[in-house]
């Protein structure tokens, strides 16, 4: 798999979904159709945010027909008919990752790890402060490691940030005078650009 045409979606299986929210992820999934040529998009389950995300990706697919959607599954390595036909309608491909096979608790975590290493970018939505569970935060630290390019809706939409467009530039609201900066790798960890 090209990962370079890559993204994969890792959230909190718990989260607010709120209008904003929707939007910055939409508009990243845009950004990251028209202007880094990403044609793949990689899911996994479970979570609100898996859920969110796969809701905007099918609507983009009407606009941008030639993007794909894989479900990456971390249960049932091997699938029956009726249960791969069903996934089918759904996505356009699906696969369990070899690295899962045998890990029973670990396979989320080897799943999560498998999505990662096919994707160049990586949209999450992690909280620091989220306390029900920990493989989003492994996840982010694994992607933080192989160097993927991150994007973190969460940074993006937490309460405490400001964020506006112009053309097609985002910018942040500083706490110290109230000025709208651009958002740089200075400024922001919205976005870690590998190499």
């Amino acid at each position: 798999m090209d990962n370079s045409s890559t993204c994969c979606f890792i959230g909190h299986k718990h989260l607010t979904i709120t209008p904003i929210l929707r939007e910055t992820i939409k508009n990243e999934v845009i950004h990251l159709i028209t202007k880094k040529g990403v044609t793949r998009f990689l899911f996994g389950s479970k979570s609100y945010f898996n859920t969110l995300c796969y809701s905007i990706v099918s609507e983009l697919q009407k606009s941008f027909p030639h993007i794909r959607r894989i479900y990456v599954r971390a249960d049932y390595v091997e699938i029956e008919g009726h249960y791969e036909s069903y996934l089918l309608s759904r996505y356009e491909e699906t696969y369990y990752p070899k690295s899962a096979i045998g890990s029973t608790r670990l396979a989320y975590v080897k799943r999560n790890q498998d999505m990662i290493d096919n994707s160049l970018y990586c949209v999450f939505y992690y909280d620091s402060s989220y306390t029900l569970g920990k493989g989003t935060k492994v996840a982010f630290e694994y992607a933080k490691k192989m160097k993927r390019n991150i994007i973190n809706t969460y940074d993006l939409t937490s309460p405490n940030t400001q964020f506006c467009r112009y053309r097609q530039k985002l910018f942040v609201k500083t706490t110290k005078n109230g000025c709208f900066l651009p958002i740089s790798a200075k400024t922001s960890a919205r976005f870690t650009e590998s190499g």
